[in-house]
Formats: structure tokens, C-alpha cells, sequence
């Protein structure tokens, strides 16, 4: 599918730059198979460096397409570039694998469903309350907040959260007050 996008013309100009972008990671990225195909191919991206394209506008679209095209063609001939290129694209992908799996995905996720609840609520509170934009002096106060959520947990759904209540609402769901 890559080779037959290679082909496109004229206004398909964007497949034609989406196969070079997606050749040009497989190349740095993937099996050296790739890299080889493409030298064996490399006649169809040499021809790409003439690629002409000019919209209804007058802009000419295949710039992209013929840079991308002579950046390959030069990343294929150049052995010892091409082997910096998928060193660094390793080291890359070995630093971005390592930052994943660091952050322990599964603590950041609510334990519970009401916790789940809990989380969307605030979201969305936080989310309306942004929306609104209400200035901080027309606000109801944290204490009273406090004092409403001890009494009354499910005015949760009702409240306009500020970040003084949202700070109040987080430290009695640490405290065991709001419960679902």
C-alpha cells in the first residue's frame, strides 16, 4: 500500500507525503527489512524529488513531498547516517518505554467505582465552574461547602466548586467524610 501511495499524483499530494513520513520512521525505526526494500525501491522515491503539485490557490504543495523525498534518498545512501539514525531512534524509544512504565499507570486509577464517581463529579464541577468563569467573590465559601458536603454528601452533584472547595472536597475524601 506504501509503494501504490508512493505513485499517487497531483491532488493526492498528502498520500504521497504521509507514505514518505511513515517510510521515513519504518526506515529509522523498523526491521532492516524496511531498509532494504526501500534501497531496492529507491528509484520511486528519487522520483518523487520532482514532485509538481500547485493547488487552486497558487501554492505549491509538493515542496514537502520533494524535501521529504531528498532527505530519504540521502538517509538511504548514507550508511553510517542511516545506522546514527536508528541508534538514536532506539535510545529514543528505550527512554520513552522506561517513562512509561516509571509512572505506574495502574495507582493513578481510582480503586473503587465511588471513587470513579467521585473523580468524574469533581471533573465535571471543575469543568462547569471553568466554563462559567465566575469570579471568586461571588462564590459560596469553602467553609460553608465543608460544612454542606459533612451533612449532605450528594450536594456534591449541585455544588460550584472554586479551587478553595475543590482542596476541601479532596481533604474529606482522604479523611473517609465523602463516601460512595
Amino acid at each position: 500500500m506504501i509503494w501504490k501511495r508512493l505513485n499517487d499524483h497531483g491532488k493526492n499530494w498528502r498520500h504521497v507525503y504521509k507514505a514518505l513520513t511513515l517510510l521515513d520512521y519504518l526506515i529509522k525505526t523498523g526491521s532492516e527489512r524496511v531498509a532494504q526494500e526501500c534501497r531496492e525501491n529507491i528509484y520511486t522515491i528519487q522520483t518523487l524529488r520532482d514532485f509538481q503539485y500547485i493547488d487552486r490557490d497558487g501554492r505549491d504543495q509538493g515542496v514537502n513531498v520533494r524535501e521529504k523525498a531528498k532527505q530519504l534518498v540521502a538517509l538511504l545512501r548514507d550508511e553510517e547516517k542511516l545506522k546514527k539514525e536508528r541508534s538514536q531512534a532506539l535510545k529514543t524509544k528505550t527512554r520513552m518505554a522506561g517513562v512509561t512504565s516509571s509512572l505506574d499507570l495502574e495507582q493513578a486509577r481510582p480503586a473503587t467505582s465511588g471513587e470513579e464517581e467521585l473523580q468524574l463529579q469533581l471533573a465535571l464541577a471543575m469543568s462547569r465552574e471553568e466554563s462559567e468563569k465566575v469570579p471568586l467573590s461571588e462564590t459560596t465559601h469553602s467553609h460553608t461547602q465543608t460544612h454542606t458536603l459533612k451533612t449532605n454528601p450528594s450536594s456534591l452533584k449541585h455544588m460550584r466548586l472554586t479551587e478553595r472547595g475543590f482542596l476541601a472536597v479532596l481533604l474529606l475524601t482522604c479523611n473517609g467524610v465523602v463516601k460512595h
